[in-house]
């Protein structure tokens, strides 16, 4: 056998020893993916492909000693678009449409994008009905942005108690990853003497899931 025999087949032997390494690798892999990591591919896909309807629990009416209404509430307007469907060109449409600061849209898909992006995010409260209106002339043309009916307090009664019953906000990303209970649209307390009990009061949300 001349030289250029065993080159030959030195190097048939490390083709074939790299053929087989790759193998062995990609093999290992999938048997990883599909096995060991199952449990956790298996959440995630779970999580993309449910679609969560949060049911907000109804905030209670306060009374005075007279049986009097004295805060009671009221539907509001929410605006809201679900990552998965909604396109980011229409930004600067929906920005101008809301009255909203030019990037606040951005801003609020930037904020909790490592989370499932078939949970809508708010990006308005308090909407006038001449915005609903132009999305329901519109609705057709705007692919993932919906509104829905909340419930905010009245304090049309004759009684100024914000500071006094609480107030609330979106609960930020920070603030969620540190409570799993909430969704990621939870509202909870903004007032720091009533947060303990408004957070819970808050927290009682039923998810209806959407396949």
């Amino acid at each position: 056998m001349n030289d250029n025999q065993l080159g030959s087949v030195f190097r048939q032997k490390i083709i074939f020893t790299i053929v087989v390494g790759l193998f062995a690798v990609l093999s290992f892999q999938l048997f990883k993916m599909q096995i060991l990591d199952e449990p956790t591919y298996e959440e995630k896909s779970n999580e993309n492909s449910i679609k969560k309807n949060v049911i907000v629990a109804p905030r209670g009416v306060f009374f005075d000693r007279n049986f009097q209404v004295i805060v009671s509430n009221k539907p509001s307007y929410t605006i809201e678009i679900v990552p998965s469907e909604y396109d980011t060109k229409l930004n600067p449409v929906l920005e101008k449409v809301l009255g909203l600061e030019k990037g606040s849209i951005t801003k609020v898909l930037n904020e909790k994008k490592k989370f499932s992006r078939y949970q809508a995010r708010r990006i308005k409260r308090n909407a006038d009905i001449k915005s609903v209106a132009w999305l329901e002339e519109n609705k057709e043309k705007l692919k993932g942005v919906k509104y829905v009916i909340e419930i905010q307090r009245d304090y049309s009664y004759g009684i100024k108690g914000s500071h006094a019953f609480g107030y609330t906000k979106e609960i930020s990303s920070e603030q969620l990853n540190q409570q799993k209970i909430f969704t990621i649209s939870g509202i909870i307390s903004a007032s720091a003497e009533l947060k303990k009990t408004m957070n819970n009061i808050c927290a009682e949300e039923t998810e209806r899931n959407l396949f």
